[in-house]
C-alpha cells in the first residue's frame, strides 16, 4: 500500500506542472517614428482597411520580431502605405511608435 502511495505521489508531482523547461522570455524592441522611403508609415495596410495593429505587426516582423504589443498614432501628411501608395490629405494618420515583442 505504501509503495502505491509513493508512486501516486510521484505521478501527482509530474502532472502538477513540475517541468524542467525554462520559462520563455519576452524580448521587446521599440520602433519610434517608422518610415518608408522617408515618409511616415500610414496606419492602414490599404486604403482604409487593415489599420493599426496589422501595420504595427508588419513593422515588427520587418525587424525580426513576432508581434506588436502596443502602438501610438499621429495625424500627419503625407504618409506612405506599405503598399507604396501615398496619402497626402488632412485625414492621413501615421504609426508614431510601435513596441514589438518575441519570445526567446
Amino acid at each position: 500500500m505504501y509503495k502505491t502511495l509513493g508512486i501516486l505521489a510521484v505521478i501527482s508531482l509530474l502532472i502538477s506542472g513540475c517541468s524542467t523547461t525554462p520559462p520563455k522570455v519576452l524580448e521587446k524592441k521599440a520602433i519610434v517614428n517608422p518610415t518608408i522611403d522617408n515618409y511616415p508609415v500610414d496606419n492602414c495596410m490599404t486604403w482604409g482597411k487593415n489599420c493599426q495593429k496589422p501595420v504595427a505587426d508588419y513593422l515588427c516582423r520587418q525587424e525580426g520580431y513576432s508581434f506588436s504589443l502596443k502602438h501610438t498614432l499621429k495625424k500627419v501628411h503625407p504618409t506612405k502605405l506599405v503598399t507604396g501608395k501615398i496619402c497626402d490629405a488632412p485625414y492621413c494618420v501615421a504609426i508614431d511608435y510601435v513596441e514589438c515583442g518575441r519570445y526567446k
